[in-house]
């Protein structure tokens, strides 16, 4: 995150010690981001009442970062923190629409304070999802991480984007790669599937790697799957005529199934029917054994659909997931 205020050193060049200010509405990430300076990692932050202080290396240079927190009732005392504030971090929810003008105001009133004059400014749009909206319409995809690119040369970001249709893996790289899709800087994406291209049909995940995905990124207890109906439909088809009637019958399993994440209040719901030929065998074992069989089949395609309408993005090393359903 270091490369991220890089412009604002650039103002501040020549100093070894300076005193950075980081402000902003409540609840914008300013403590998550201190602490991924001091740290190198996201921790778990409660609202600041008050402020937090840290001193941070950055290559030659150390800087004492001033978070203030930023309830309404704690933002008249943030003038008590201006005097030889050399740079003003000013952290701003992106997610947060409503308030996006009161945020404004709030900076503008800043900025008209006389002790800030020859402060360098910097606006942190925190929590960016823009690129959840860019890649959504190429389908379904189980993974997004931003990554900076610290060793290349040109500016912007890595997004790394792994999606269950290989299809349409292929389209978002070619509709999308070296566009200014982040913080106005080209995105360079980088695009992997678990599935091969294949000329005229895509694949899905099957159930087993969806389930895998679900347990690593949202836990064994964060999800659910709810069987809704599992039906014997073999008999619901009746042959139109002669012909048909001499072709062998087969034994059919509807199952309509839903998956839950309750905590993103996501609902899923998925079909799968799953059929093969009726051998005539008069073995009651055989029956119940195929029956069984098709049943699992047409479970584990109805946990697969369901699955597909559920867009998982991770964003870095998984502190933030957003999780949508496609209806």
């Amino acid at each position: 995150m270091g490369n991220i205020f890089a412009n604002l050193f650039k103002g501040l060049f020549g100093k070894k010690e300076m005193r950075i200010l980081m402000v902003g509405l409540d609840a914008a990430g300013k403590t998550t981001i201190l602490y991924k300076l001091k740290l190198g990692e996201i921790v778990t932050t409660i609202p600041t009442i008050g402020f937090n202080v840290e001193t941070v290396e950055y290559k030659n240079i150390s800087f004492t970062v001033w978070d203030v927190g930023g309830q309404d009732k704690i933002r008249p005392l943030w003038r008590h923190y201006f005097q030889n504030t050399q740079g003003l971090i000013f952290v701003v929810d992106s997610n947060d629409r409503e308030r996006v003008n009161e945020a404004r105001e709030e900076l503008s009133r800043m900025l008209a304070e006389d002790e800030l004059r020859d402060a360098v400014l910097l606006v942190f749009a925190n929590k960016q999802c823009c690129l959840l909206n860019v890649f959504s319409e190429f389908g379904p995809l189980y993974s997004l991480k931003l990554l900076p690119n610290a060793g290349v040369s040109e500016p912007g970001y890595y997004a790394v984007i792994k999606y269950y249709l290989s299809r349409c893996a292929r389209r978002a790289q070619e509709a999308c790669n070296r566009k200014s899709l982040f913080q106005d800087s080209p995105l360079k994406v980088q695009v992997c599937s678990k599935q091969k291209g294949f000329p005229y049909k895509s694949l899905m995940l099957n159930s087993n790697k969806c389930q895998d995905l679900a347990n690593y990124y949202l836990g064994f207890t964060g999800w659910s799957k709810r069987i809704i109906a599992l039906q014997n439909i073999s008999g619901l088809e009746e042959p139109d005529d002669a012909c048909d009637a001499q072709e062998p019958r087969k034994m059919r399993y509807l199952c309509v199934l839903e998956v839950m994440i309750p905590a993103h209040d996501v609902c899923s719901r998925g079909v799968g029917i799953a059929e093969e030929d009726l051998e005539k065998s008069n073995d009651p074992m055989e029956f119940l054994m195929k029956s069984g069989k098709l049943q699992k089949y047409a479970v584990q395609r109805a946990l697969s659909e369901a699955f597909q309408k559920i867009l998982l993005v991770v964003f870095g090393k998984i502190y933030r997931i957003n999780i949508y359903a496609f209806k």
